[in-house]
């Protein structure tokens, strides 16, 4: 029994004692049994016979990735190009031939992603956002402060300022009005 020499999924070659590809990962023992799915697009396969019969002129090989471009088929394309390449490694044009039909998929996916991101928000709105946004933190801790910092009253202040300009020794004259305008207490025993 031969065994095959490159990898049917990947196309490294196989070095000796290997029991798997070292790139795709693919077993040895698989690699006759494995069957690579093309890419198929009906559009295509006409013109592909096409541009075999003239496969040395580079119009007909623009004619036909800019057809495959339309149809949304440069991975068939490309597919093709690549097939063509692993049974003539030499071939200039199959080379050329893969490497626009992934250059060009590359940048018609990247248009079409481009085109169907949503639009950005205009710079006025994001400023008017960050500004509304600056307002509602500012009354947030407008509210923490009202409700946690309890504000003086007017006595309160008059009062601390007396306790600041009076030596500690002499007594607070607010207390002592409180203390002497109090009516005396009521006896509890009961009158004969």
């Amino acid at each position: 029994m031969r065994l095959i020499a490159s990898c049917p999924k990947c196309q490294r070659e196989r070095l000796p004692g290997e029991d798997a590809c070292a790139r795709c990962g693919l077993l040895v023992a698989r690699w006759e049994g494995f069957a690579v799915e093309e890419p198929h697009h009906p559009a295509l396969e006409e013109p592909w016979q096409k541009l075999q019969a003239e496969w040395q002129d580079d119009a007909a090989h623009t004619r036909f990735l800019e057809l495959a471009a339309t149809v949304d088929g440069l991975d068939v394309a490309a597919a093709k190009y690549r097939r063509r390449q692993l049974a003539t490694p030499d071939d200039e044009r199959a080379n050329k031939g893969l490497t626009r039909a992934v250059n060009m998929a590359q940048t018609l996916y990247k248009a079409r992603a481009a085109a169907e991101r949503p639009p950005r928000a205009p710079m006025i709105l994001k400023i008017v956002g960050t500004m509304f946004a600056g307002l509602i933190l500012l009354a947030a801790l407008y509210v923490v402060m009202v409700t946690f910092v309890r504000p003086r009253s007017a006595d309160d202040a008059a009062r601390m300022q007396n306790q600041q300009t009076r030596p500690p020794s002499a007594p607070s004259p607010s207390l002592h009005r409180q203390t002497s305008s109090a009516p005396p207490p009521a006896s509890s025993a009961p009158r004969r």
